[in-house]
This record gives C-alpha cells, sequence and structure tokens, in this order.
C-alpha cells in the first residue's frame, strides 16, 4: 500500500521531459514509486533535481543493466543521507565511460547488496575514469569488486614500471602526479601485499583467514572450511614452507571465483583434493612448478577452484612420462607467461594427456555405479526407471560422451553454427536431440566453466525418454536448475514453447536471469512474468519462467479482459501456445497447493463490505447454540437493517439466507475457532501502513500463504478480531487451480525433492496423467534415521526433547528441531529459555532475517527450532568440524501427515553424501486413538505406535487421494463450463462495440420522441441505472438527438450490460459452484469408530491388504456418486442462466432496444417488439 502523501498543487509532470516521464514508466515498482511520490512530490528542489539525475542515469543505462541499475539508484536515493547528488554525479561519469556492466556486475556479485558496498565500488570506478579516456567496458567480466578494483590498482601502482602493460587496459590522461591506486581499504590491501611479498606462512594464513572474514562476510561455514584447510596445509610434512604459502595463495586466488549459477557448496574435500595434488607435484617436479603456477594465476585472476583441481590433476598425471611431463612444462611456461589463458590452458593439458586419464574414462568408472544405483531399490531409490527405459538412457549416455569427446576442441562459435544447423533441419528423432544436448554440455563448460555430472543428464534422458508426462525425484543439491536448464535448452531447439513454473518469484526471477546467459549464446530468447504487470514482449520468449499463480492470472486475464496474451501460433515448427511446462519443485505446486485456485478478483457494482462488523458484533454478543437457526437470521436482518441508523436498510433484502447463514459460520469460527500463530499470524512488518492476517498451513507445512484468503467473509471476520478494517470488496468472476491449468500443456516434466509414497504418487498420476521416478544421489545418502520415540503426556514430549536437546549439545553437532505450528516452536522456545539452552528461531514471524538465522545454523552445536517449513530448500552448510562430529541431527517434534513431508523434514540432514541423522518424537496425549488401540491389543507398545501411524498416514492418504482426485473432476469440470460463458461475454463484447449494429439502431432512435412527462420510478436502480435511465429520457424527451450521443450511450448500455452479466455470473453462478464443489468430505461418511476397528482388524487378522482396498472401493463408489450428482447439480444451474442470457445472443442488437424500452418503461414508435 503507497504511505500517504499530501500533493501539492502542481502535477509532477511539469517537471519532466517527455523522454524522463518514459524512462519513469518503465522503472519498476519500488523505484518508480520512490520517484514519483517521494521526491518528485517533494517541496524540496534537491529531491527534484536527484529524481531527474537518476533518470538521466537511467537513459545512459543499457537494457541489460536495467534491473541492477534500478537497485543500485534504489538503495542510493532511499538508504543515502549525505551528498546524494555528488554520488550520482560520479554514477553519471562512470556511465559515461560505458562502466555501467563492470560496475554491476562487480556490485551484484558481492554477497551483501548494501549502500557502503555500492558506495565503495562507485568510489573505486570513479577513480579509474580520472586515470582514463577509455571506455571501461572491457572489465565487465571482472570478478567481484575488491579483486576487479585489486587487480586494477596492482596494474596503476607499477604504472611507471610497466607502462605498456598498463595500456592494455586503457589510456592514462596526462597528470603532474600519478594518481594513487583505487585499493580497497584495509583487508583487500593486507591481502595484496602480502601476495606480493614473502611472508611468512603463519602471517600468510593470518592475513588470509581477515581477507576471508571480510569478503565472505557473515559465511562463517565457508570460512571455518577455509581455517580447516590452512590448518592441514601448515601441519603437512610432505611439503616445504615456500610451496605451503603458494598452495594458499593459489587457493585464495580462486576463493572469489565462483558463480553463483550452479554453484555448490565449498567442501573441504575438494580443498584436500588440492593438498593431495600439490604434493605429488611437489615430489615429481619440486617446488618451483607450484611457485610458477601461482605467479601465472595471480597474472589471470579469472581461475576457479574446479579449473585448480583439474590443472593438478592433470599434470600430477602429465608427470608420470618423461616425455609428457617436459611437455607439460612447456605449457605451464606458456601460461605463466599469458600465451594462454586459463581455459586454453587446460585444454591443452587435456589434449596432452593420455586417453587412459581423461575425464571421459574416469566419468566411465563411476557411470556403472550410478546406474546401478538407478535401478536398485536402496532404501532411497523406492520408485526406479523402468528397465527399457534405462537400457535406453545408458546407450544414449554413451552416445553424448562420444560426441563430447569427439567436438571437444572445437570453439564455442563453431557450437553455436553446428547447433543452428541441427536446429533448422531438426527431425523428430532422438540422434538430433543427443547431439543438442552434447553442445549443451559443452557449452556449459567452455563458457561458464560448468560440468554436468552424469546424474544430471542421465535424469533430463529419463524424462525424455517417456512418451506421456513424466516427473523425476531428484534430492536437494543434486543440481536441479542446471538440469531445467538442459532440458529446457533441448525442448527450445526443437522449436518447443517452454514455461518454467517455480515454486517462487524470487526463484523463477533468479533461475531465469542465471540461465539467460546460456539460452543467449544459441540466439534462445527467455522472459520471466513475474511483475505485477508483465510486459506483452516478455510472453513472446521461447522459454517462460514463472509461477503457476503467474501464469494462471495471465490465462484469466486473457479471457476476463478480452485480449490475447500468450503467442497464438498455430504454424508446424513454430512455438505453440502451451506445449511444455518443466515444474520445478512439483510438490509445492500441486500436492501443497491442489486446493488453493487462483483467483481474480473483479470490483463489485454493490458493496457489502460494510455487513462483516455488525454481523460480528452480533456473534459476539448473541453466542448461543440457536445461533444457526431460522430466528437468528431474522434477527440478525433486523439487527442490520437498524445499523448505523439505518443507512443500509435498502440492501438488507438484497442477503439471502445462505449467504447470511455462511457469514454466521465464519463470524463464530474466527471469534472462538481459528487461534494465532497456529491457523494465522497478524503481520505487522510488512513495510504497509496496515497490519495483515496471514494464512498459515497448519495441517501441512506450517507455510504462510502470503497472498491468500479465506472466503465467505472468514479472512474479514479475523481482520476486524485484530482491529484491521477489511479491504474493499471484489467479486470473484473466475479461478484456475492447478489441475485445470496444467491439463492446457502437451506435455510436464516434473523436478522434486520429494514425491512421497506409492498413494501420493498415484494421486499425482490420476489428477495430472504423469509417470514418476528416483533418480539417485550422486553421491550414497550416508544419513542414519533412529526409530520413533513415543511419551505418553505432552509435559513428557517437552521434557524429553530438551533432554535430546542437551545430549547432542555436548557432542557439539548442530540441531534442527522441526515443530508443526508457529504457536508450537515458540512454547519450545520458551522451555529453552527457562533451561538456559541458547537457540535461534526460524519460524516465518522471527525477528532476525532466514538467511543470517541459517549462515550458523551448520555450526558445532548450533541449535535451530523452526517450522517445518521454514528455510526449506535452503542447505544448512554444515562447518568441516559439523561433519567431523557427525553432521546435522534433525529432531521433529510431531508425526508428519504424510510420507512426503517426513522425507523432505529428515531429508534436511545428510544432504550431498554428507554424515547426518533424523528422528522423530511424539506426544500419545495428542493422540488419543492409539492409546484406545493399546488397551485393546497386547503387542510390544513401541513396535505397535509405529505399526498404528503408518496405518493411519496411509488410510489418511488414501482418504486425500480421493479428496484431490474428486476436486481436480470438478474443477476442471467447472472450467469448461467458464470457457462456455467467456466464450458467449467475449461474443456479446463484440456485439455491442459493433459498428455496423450501433450505427443501425442509432438511425433508428435519433427520431423517436416521447412526452416531457414521463417520469418513471428508478429508486430501485442502482446508481448506474439510474444515470442511464436519465440519459435515456433526456435524449427521447429532446428528439432529433445528435447522432454521435445516442451512439455514446449504446456503449454505455452495452458496456453496463456485461458488467452486470459478469455480476450475476459471479454472485449467482460461480460461487455457487466454489460452494457445491467443496472438497469431498469421505471422512464424516465413516465414523471415527471405525477407525480404532479397522486398526484393531489388521492387527488381530493380518489382513491388511485386504481391508484397506475394501476400504479404498467403499470410498470409490461413494466418490463418483457424489461426483455424478454434483456435476448434474452444476450443469442444471449453469444452464438456467444461460437461458437467460439467450437474448443478448441476438446477432442484430435488438437487446438494445429491449433494455431501454423495460429500463425507461417506454413504447417507441415504429419498431418491432
Amino acid at each position: 500500500m503507497l504511505p500517504a502523501v499530501n500533493f501539492p498543487h502542481y502535477d509532477f509532470n511539469y517537471y519532466l521531459t517527455p523522454l524522463h516521464h518514459e524512462i519513469l514508466q518503465e522503472c519498476n515498482s519500488p523505484l518508480k514509486r520512490h520517484i514519483k511520490y517521494n521526491l518528485l512530490s517533494s517541496t524540496l528542489k534537491v529531491d527534484i533535481k536527484i529524481a531527474k539525475l537518476s533518470l538521466d542515469i537511467l537513459n545512459q543505462s543499457s537494457k541489460s543493466c536495467r534491473e541492477i541499475t534500478e537497485k543500485i539508484l534504489y538503495v542510493i536515493i532511499t538508504e543515502g543521507k549525505n551528498n546524494i547528488r555528488e554520488i550520482l554525479k560520479k554514477l553519471t561519469k562512470i556511465f559515461a565511460m560505458k562502466g555501467e556492466q563492470a560496475l554491476g556486475t562487480c556490485v551484484d556479485m558481492q554477497e551483501n547488496f548494501s549502500l557502503p558496498v555500492i558506495l565503495e565500488a562507485i568510489e573505486a570506478f570513479y577513480q579509474i575514469t580520472l586515470l582514463t579516456t577509455a571506455p571501461l567496458s572491457s572489465i565487465s567480466h571482472f570478478p567481484p569488486y575488491e579483486v576487479a578494483i585489486r587487480k586494477l590498482g596492482l596494474k596503476l601502482k607499477n604504472q611507471r614500471n610497466n607502462l605498456e602493460k598498463i595500456n592494455s587496459i586503457a589510456p592514462f590522461k596526462k597528470q603532474e602526479h600519478p594518481p594513487q591506486a583505487p585499493l580497497l581499504k584495509t583487508v583487500p590491501a593486507n591481502l595484496l601485499n602480502a601476495l606480493e611479498k614473502s611472508f611468512s606462512l603463519p602471517h600468510l594464513i593470518q592475513t588470509a583467514i581477515s581477507y576471508l572474514d571480510f569478503s565472505l562476510e557473515k559465511n562463517q561455514v565457508e570460512i571455518e572450511t577455509y581455517k580447516s584447510f590452512f590448518s592441514k596445509v601448515k601441519k603437512d610434512s610432505k611439503l616445504n614452507e615456500s610451496s605451503k604459502v603458494a598452495l594458499i595463495k593459489i587457493t585464495i586466488l580462486a576463493s572469489r571465483r565462483k558463480d553463483s549459477w550452479g554453484e555448490k557448496e565449498l567442501c573441504l574435500a575438494e580443498l584436500e583434493e588440492i593438498l593431495a595434488e600439490a604434493q605429488h607435484i611437489y615430489k615429481k617436479w619440486g617446488e618451483e612448478t607450484l611457485q610458477i603456477f601461482y605467479e601465472a594465476t595471480l597474472v589471470h585472476f579469472s581461475i576457479r577452484l574446479e579449473h585448480i583441481i583439474h590443472i593438478l590433476k592433470l599434470m600430477h598425471i602429465l608427470a608420470e612420462d618423461l616425455q609428457t611431463a617436459e611437455h607439460a612444462f612447456e605449457l605451464l611456461d606458456c601460461y605463466s607467461n599469458c600465451q594462454l589463458s586459463p581455459d586454453q590452458f587446460l585444454e591443452k593439458l587435456e589434449q596432452l594427456a593420455p586417453t587412459t586419464h581423461t575425464n571421459a574414462s574416469i566419468l566411465e568408472k563411476d557411470i556403472k555405479n550410478v546406474l546401478e544405483r538407478f535401478k536398485k531399490d536402496d532404501g532411497h531409490v523406492h520408485f526406479c526407471l523402468p528397465d527399457v527405459h534405462l537400457k535406453t538412457i545408458t546407450k544414449q549416455f554413451s552416445l553424448i560422451q562420444g560426441l563430447c569427446h569427439k567436438w571437444k576442441h572445437l570453439q564455442l562459435e563453431e557450437l553455436i553454427s553446428l547447433a543452428h544447423k541441427i536446429r533448422l533441419h531438426l527431425q523428430p528423432n532422438y540422434s538430433d536431440i543427443l547431439k543438442i544436448m552434447a553442445i549443451g554440455h559443452l557449452a556449459l563448460k567452455i563458457k561458464f566453466q560448468i560440468e554436468l555430472h552424469s546424474i544430471q543428464t542421465l535424469t533430463v534422458l529419463g524424462l525424455l525418454a517417456h512418451e506421456t508426462s513424466c516427473i523425476a525425484q531428484v534430492k536437494t543439491g543434486e543440481g536441479k536448475s542446471l538440469i531445467v536448464t538442459l532440458l529446457a535448452f533441448v525442448l527450445a531447439m526443437q522449436n518447443k514453447s517452454v514455461h518454467v513454473i517455480s515454486s517462487s518469484k524470487n526463484l523463477a526471477m533468479r533461475d531465469q536471469l542465471q540461465a539467460a546467459k546460456f539460452f543467449n549464446i544459441f540466439a534462445i530468447s527467455s522472459s520471466h512474468i513475474c511483475k505485477n504487470e508483465p510486459e506483452a514482449n516478455s510472453f513472446k520468449a521461447n522459454i517462460l519462467y514463472g509461477t503457476a499463480t503467474d501464469f494462471e492470472f495471465a490465462v484469466m486475464r486473457e479471457m476476463l479482459y478480452f485480449k490475447p496474451i500468450f503467442p497464438q501460433h498455430s504454424e508446424p515448427n513454430l512455438f505453440k501456445r502451451f506445449n511444455y511446462a518443466i515444474i520445478d519443485e512439483l510438490d509445492n505446486l500441486t500436492i501443497d497447493t491442489a486446493a488453493n485456485s487462483a483467483r481474480l478478483g473483479h470490483a463489485a457494482e454493490i458493496h457489502f463490505s460494510w455487513v462483516y462488523k455488525p454481523i460480528f458484533a452480533f456473534v459476539k454478543a448473541n453466542y448461543t447454540k440457536g445461533l444457526f437457526k431460522d430466528e437468528s437470521l431474522q434477527q440478525l436482518k433486523e439487527f442490520l437493517k437498524e445499523y448505523s441508523n439505518g443507512k443500509f436498510s435498502s440492501q438488507v433484502h438484497q442477503l439471502a439466507n445462505r449467504q447470511l447463514k455462511n457469514w454466521l459460520k465464519s463470524a463464530f469460527k474466527a471469534l472462538f475457532v481459528l487461534q494465532e500463530n497456529i491457523d494465522y499470524v497478524v503481520d505487522a512488518k510488512s513495510g504497509e501502513d496496515k497490519k495483515k492476517i496471514l494464512i498459515v498451513d497448519a495441517v501441512n507445512t506450517g507455510r504462510i500463504h502470503k497472498h491468500s484468503r479465506w472466503s465467505h467473509g472468514l479472512h474479514e471476520f479475523v481482520e476486524i478480531k485484530h482491529s484491521i478494517s477489511p479491504a474493499k470488496e471484489t467479486i470473484t468472476p473466475i479461478s484456475l487451480s492447478h489441475p485445470a491449468f496444467y491439463e492446457m500443456y502437451n506435455c510436464l516434466y516434473g523436478l522434486t525433492g520429494t514425491l512421497g509414497s506409492q498413494i501420493e504418487r498415484e494421486t499425482l498420476r490420476k489428477i495430472y496423467q504423469v509417470e514418476t521416478f528416483d533418480v539417485p544421489t550422486q553421491k550414497p545418502v550416508l544419513r542414519k534415521d533412529f526409530p520413533l520415540v513415543a511419551v505418553n503426556t505432552n509435559e513428557l514430549h517437552l521434557q524429553t526433547i530438551i533432554e535430546k536437546i542437551q545430549q547432542f549439545k555436548q557432542t557439539k553437532r548442530p540441531l534442527l528441531v522441526l515443530c508443526p505450528t508457529i504457536h508450537a516452536s515458540e512454547v519450545l522456545g520458551e522451555m529453552l529459555a527457562k533451561n538456559n539452552i541458547s537457540h535461534r528461531m526460524l519460524n516465518e514471524i522471527q525477528a532476525e532475517k532466514e538467511e543470517d538465522i541459517l549462515a550458523v545454523a551448520g555450526l558445532p552445536g548450533a541449535l535451530t527450532i523452526a517450522t517445518n517449513n521454514a528455510g526449506r530448500g535452503t542447505d544448512i552448510r554444515l562447518d568441516p568440524e559439523s561433519l567431523e562430529r557427525g553432521g546435522l541431527h534433525v529432531i521433529l517434534t510431531f508425526y508428519p501427515n504424510s510420507d512426503r513431508v517426513e522425507y523432505q523434514a529428515r531429508g534436511r540432514a545428510g544432504r550431498q553424501g554428507q554424515k547426518g541423522s533424523s528422528e522423530i518424537i511424539i506426544s500419545l496425549e495428542n493422540l488419543p486413538h492409539l492409546l484406545k488401540c493399546m488397551q485393546e491389543i497386547e503387542v510390544q507398545r513401541d513396535e505397535f505406535i509405529e505399526h498404528c501411524l503408518h496405518y493411519q498416514r496411509m488410510r489418511e492418504a488414501n482418504f486425500l487421494k480421493h479428496q484431490q482426485i474428486f476436486q481436480a473432476e470438478i474443477e476442471r469440470y467447472c472450467y469448461t463450463l467458464v470457457q462456455e460463458f467467456f466464450t458467449f461475454l467475449h461474443s456479446f463484447n463484440a456485439l455491442c462495440n459493433n459498428e455496423q449494429i450501433l450505427e443501425k439502431w442509432t438511425d433508428t432512435l435519433k427520431n423517436q420522441k416521447i412526452s416531457k412527462n414521463h417520469s418513471p420510478d428508478i429508486h430501485t436502480l442502482s446508481p448506474t441505472e439510474q444515470l442511464i435511465v436519465k440519459d435515456i429520457l433526456k435524449l427521447l424527451q429532446v428528439g432529433q438527438a445528435e447522432q454521435g450521443q445516442w451512439k455514446n450511450l449504446l456503449k454505455h448500455i452495452g458496456a453496463h450490460l456485461q458488467a452486470q452479466i459478469l455480476h450475476t455470473w459471479s454472485v449467482k453462478v460461480y460461487k455457487k459452484f466454489s460452494e457445491m464443489s467443496g472438497q469431498l468430505k469421505i471422512q464424516e461418511m465413516i465414523r471415527a469408530q471405525e477407525e480404532v476397528d479397522w486398526l484393531i482388524k489388521i492387527e488381530k487378522e493380518d489382513k491388511n491388504e485386504e481391508a484397506f482396498n475394501a476400504l479404498n472401493n467403499q470410498i470409490f463408489r461413494i466418490r463418483n456418486h457424489k461426483l455424478a450428482l454434483l456435476k448434474e447439480e452444476i450443469k442444471e444451474l449453469f444452464e438456467h442462466h444461460m437461458a437467460l442470457w439467450k437474448k443478448y445472443q441476438d446477432s442484430s442488437g435488438s437487446f438494445f432496444i429491449e433494455y431501454i424500452r423495460e429500463m425507461a418503461k417506454v413504447s417507441l414508435k415504429n419498431i418491432a417488439p
């Protein structure tokens, strides 16, 4: 919500040129709002100047840099206090010298995007502009700014001794006194000195750690990883001190060369691998080799950690043979003399290495093990890829490896040319697709130094092997974003349109921005539609990113506003409207949110927002058992008529009893059922003027749904409960659920961390017609899952958790304790505080930033209390000491309601082959049916409890499966009727705006005349209708009205009729659809006692499958019977109203005349009725 602004009497556009205005319109919302409502609306001239200067800078920025430029400007003008104009002037000069990309890259790659970082970078680049007249565009690919400026500073500092090298960057202006190098203060400058001089090993380590503390900021886990590595190097007995110094310098130079795209967690094992290879080289070639390699690395700066490992490995291999060793040393000499780039050096070493030692052969050994795990149920791969597909992808993978080896010497330009030739003549066969995949592999390696793992390639092949839609379960940390990128690339190169659907806007925008760098190489356009009002051109991209609701709202806007948004190509081999969807984290988008349809609101002509306060007061004062009886409804009507001195009494008769009863139930639920911090939270930190009620998914994930609202007035009543004024009422003429939306696509591909049990997968298969398979992890899973712990009371439950926490605290292992609700996390937090146990809270309402909490959650002895969803999708990066002590331990304080939720929770530990463990601790006080069962059956306690919980979960999952299938079928059926209605509305809109029809009735009406005394009663009409009738009477009483007047009035009538039809549809048809198609409550049809009987029966008779199948068949019959009845009821309601609107389908447009006669109560001459 925008802040209240007292606008001066002048228009802010007065100060803007047309170009300024155009730039302002193109800005993103935060910057646009601040300029428009804070600067341009200010009475201070300095603010006006800052606004214009900001817009001038934006005008200098290229389109590719516009987004980062807007971010930089927004931080400067909102957080800067002094000298903002001077800062902007420096920025203007940097941009005038084409430095926007260099500056943007340096700032954007820094982890802490803050005002100090931006100001330091601007100052450093500004100093460079004083030394040169050449464009700064040549430094656009430098590493983060402290490294970039360090490199420039080094060269500038040595300008007297090496002027030629300096001029290779840019010529200098003549100055009397050469300026000082624009080095960063303190730590980076100290590091630079350390790299230049021969400090002792302890001094170097101390300086390096200080630099890492500065450059990595709050990433404590990564800092600790480097410290552990330095310690191992220091203690190593196989290297002398000078070699150790060189090795540490090499590692530090690569410490900031990480690309956020496809970046994986820094691993101590990788650093140890560098140490091991360095030992081999030192033994074979001596300390001089490591020193030369360091000096060459210092010159190039752009080398990555993976490159260092690979280069050292190859040099180790080449050292085994005298001839190849000599050639390798010559290449190293060329590399140190800048005759070879890091990429070229690596490529030459690979060519020199014997074929028996190439990466391809190393991969060949690993692939057999990976493929074995693809087809083996090892406790983590439960649903294997079918043998027929496994044989296919094994062969295809081998062919891709062969193509990569064949083309490995090709330059990027040659690969691009080859790809376009294949694309132009692409046939639907796998030979060409495999070539495209091989080209994608090589391009990623050449351009981004990213090598795809075999798991990633096999996953793409596994998805493509299915003729129908398919979902792959890929564990977190296995590089899903790269899998999505490769799959989207392969599909786009076949001229398919691709929609990449993510679980959040931030992830969608991040992934699109990163992948675009790769797609652009092959002239594949990509975009995202995550803005509130996406640009029309965004939808024309070959690959389009967004959330499911972004796409769903776009589809609904097309229907509601009669305007095509998505491309409408129908020719062969062109991008189709809804061709392929790749869904990242499909469980988030379907199972968890299947019942949450995207709803498009529309302004209501008649508002009933006033009813919420009096109804809330009525329920609060009249809470009795007879609240929902007819007598109470009559009392409520009288109460509403008298409310606010009878101001709304005329509207009370429009309120149906069913609507009033729904409102009464919602008010009662808001008052006495829903609980704060369990079912919802009151958000007072959203940055808006007023507080907001945010819904919590207490049953599944504990997730806060920030953009959802309860229906039937429930959300409004909860707002009143917390003294929040309800928003202005809207009607909902259209909604689009995931099942109806995904059905539009020819094919769905999905990637998700957890798919769950067979029942949950069967639900997906029934609703979305998708197959599933599990992908093994690159490294075997080492996590230990301990047996369930069950205690009898809630008090003992808390006590057991506290004891378990204290036990693990002593071992210095990090702990993550997951609670079912925000309220439960708060209760546990209070208990920990009473016991003086330090902890951090991550429950979506904590004051501390999530990233700050997660940054230290992997340290030894760290304790994090969280709701199940908080921090989901983010790795807890473990300190090396934490790994050595056994990794992360996860405690679930509740029994999840599905296998999927349990797998997600346990899977927080032991990621990427790390050690870890998990366990569940529950209270039986919350599970009374189990206590009753235990009294009926004499079995071993713990075994029985776990047995019962498992089968109860199966039963609930089965209920949920039938509910969701039922819901999906009804939603799809309703959506076909929605499409039919909007097709009619589109036709009616065309008739209302048909020039021939308008001209025809204008000619007829302009000669009509009635008595001036004619005055029909219009007080019962709506305000809009009253105005229309007055205009009709005015023109008819005058007679001989101008033709344009009648034409405009007919257009007004047409628009009003459309609004009226839409309102009637929304309130009397579509709203009833929603009420009628509520989830099938199967549980209500089966007595609660049956649950206990069923558990006892399967335990005594050991007929689990038989009992389960009988129950399943019973539910199936109930579901299908209710489904048929409901479809019939919905169809009857729809056809009734469509029959009423049949008169509006008359192609002559006679509805105009009928409306005039009916509303104005006039008889028109010479016009057939």
